[in-house]
């Protein structure tokens, strides 16, 4: 190991030594010179280049289909000076922004006029260079798709921690969007997010999700937001009057008790906003009419949500029909 390293060191010396020779120097001195004097010669003469320029489109409306794609770049033969063309060759070029309006329509043909692209791409080049060849008119085969506004609409599974619930629907933004495609789509009905599946999450969550992908489908904008507001849940406790509905005039019904007691969960956020004008708790007196026991059981309705684990006690109560 000690003689190869004394080998390697003796030939580092060695070249070093070379290196830094008066003749290594003087060569160099010559290549210099004629680097130079080549630079000086391709720069004073003009020569013919291809380079390649990147394209991008502008203003294409969300319900035009490309059924053959529109090229992402362009090949173009110029002619110029040589340091003119070292510049193109290396230095990075603006793209060639090409407005989809000005784009010549038939019924399933797009055209773009070719002296409007020789325009644009003169416009990305000096006044020196000239186009002597490669350009070519951009075409495309094309459809004009079908749109419909759709509701946005999730699918998924999403589970609480014990002790959470959601505070508000989930939430998905925007609700509705603009949906093209074939005629076909006249039988969607919704925009499918793509599903979610969330375990045991007790803080709200936002998060983008993008619509579900169908053949010859697009959207206006591919991801949604989806937003999950999620709080503790607490309970509460009402007194609530029983009420007894469908009873003629004439007719006296006695209850025992006459009220009963409405708990159920709910979250914070919703805690103080129920009241007892959120309930009904109601007898039908057609019911009460057939019923030969003297008891029955109440029905509670409410049309307010976030309300969880409803219960009422007593269930079942007594009654005394009475006839003037």
């Amino acid at each position: 190991m000690t003689s190869l390293k004394v080998i390697f060191i003796e030939i580092f010396r060695k070249i070093r030594k070379f290196v830094f020779t008066k003749d290594f120097l003087i060569f160099l001195v010559f290549v210099l010179i004629s680097t130079c004097f080549w630079f000086i010669n391709i720069s004073g003469k003009k020569r013919s280049v291809d380079i390649k320029m990147d394209v991008e489109y502008i203003n294409v409306p969300d319900n035009i289909q490309f059924l053959t794609p529109l090229p992402k770049e362009l090949k173009v033969e110029i002619k110029d000076f040589g340091f003119n063309i070292l510049r193109y060759t290396f230095q990075k070029k603006s793209p060639i922004i090409v407005n989809y309006n000005d784009f010549l329509e038939n019924d399933t043909l797009l055209q773009y006029p070719l002296y409007k692209l020789e325009t644009l791409v003169k416009s990305n080049l000096d006044n020196s260079t000239e186009i002597v060849g490669g350009l070519k008119k951009l075409n495309a085969k094309y459809q004009k798709l079908e749109k419909k506004i759709l509701p946005t609409k999730l699918m998924g599974d999403i589970s609480l921690q014990s002790q959470y619930v959601l505070s508000d629907s989930v939430c998905i933004i925007p609700e509705n969007i603009e949906v093209f495609g074939p005629k076909e789509i006249d039988t969607l009905r919704y925009a499918y997010v793509m599903p979610i599946t969330l375990s045991k999450i007790d803080k709200s969550v936002s998060l983008k999700q993008p619509l579900w992908e169908q053949k010859g489908i697009s959207y206006a904008q591919n991801e949604v937001l989806v937003h999950i507001e999620v709080e503790m849940i607490t309970e509460k406790h009402l007194q609530i009057p029983i009420q007894c509905i469908n009873k003629p005039s004439g007719v006296y019904v006695h209850l025992f008790p006459s009220v009963v007691d409405v708990s159920f969960s709910v979250g914070l956020s919703h805690f103080n906003s129920i009241t007892e004008n959120d309930f009904q708790v109601i007898l039908d007196y057609q019911l009460l009419k057939k019923n030969m026991t003297g008891r029955e059981h109440v029905q509670v309705l409410s049309a307010k949500n976030f309300i969880y684990y409803l219960k009422v006690q007593p269930q079942e109560i007594e009654f005394l029909l009475e006839e003037n």
